[in-house]
């Protein structure tokens, strides 16, 4: 997919932390991509494209980078940006999501599922540091 093909199917959801930018692919169990620091959605165009015949994949730009819009002075913490999923799933029906995420947003990825298990059936963590017991491992 290049990017005027992922720009054609970007669509937002309001939440109360903005306007957040997403792109959505195929059926099946929701799966959600979370990408690392500088990027956006865009970064899981190929996976998509592999997985969205048995996933509904679902790519969101995190706060603060590619095209959420939030309002000044809104908080882009790692907690914050897990608010927002939670927001982001509520705004879009869904009740709970594997979990795939790269850099940062695997950072992003484990606060969500520390604070909203519930909404999580699987985590996939790559490239990032992951913290046990209040040490972080690499």
């Amino acid at each position: 997919m290049n990017p005027s093909e992922f720009h054609s199917i970007r669509t937002f959801a309001n939440t109360p932390c903005g306007r957040i930018a997403y792109i959505e692919q195929g059926a099946g169990p929701a799966t959600l991509f979370l990408h690392g620091l500088p990027l956006c959605g865009y970064q899981w165009r190929n996976v998509i494209k592999d997985l969205a015949p048995r996933r509904r994949c679902i790519a969101l730009d995190e706060m603060g980078l590619g095209y959420t819009e939030v309002a000044a002075g809104q908080d882009i913490s790692f907690a914050a940006q897990a608010q927002m999923i939670a927001a982001f799933l509520d705004a879009a029906k869904i009740d709970s999501v594997e979990v795939v995420g790269n850099d940062t947003g695997a950072g992003i990825s484990q606060m969500f599922a520390a604070t909203y298990t519930a909404k999580v059936r699987t985590l996939t963590l790559t490239n990032c540091e992951y913290t046990i017991s209040g040490r972080t491992r690499c």
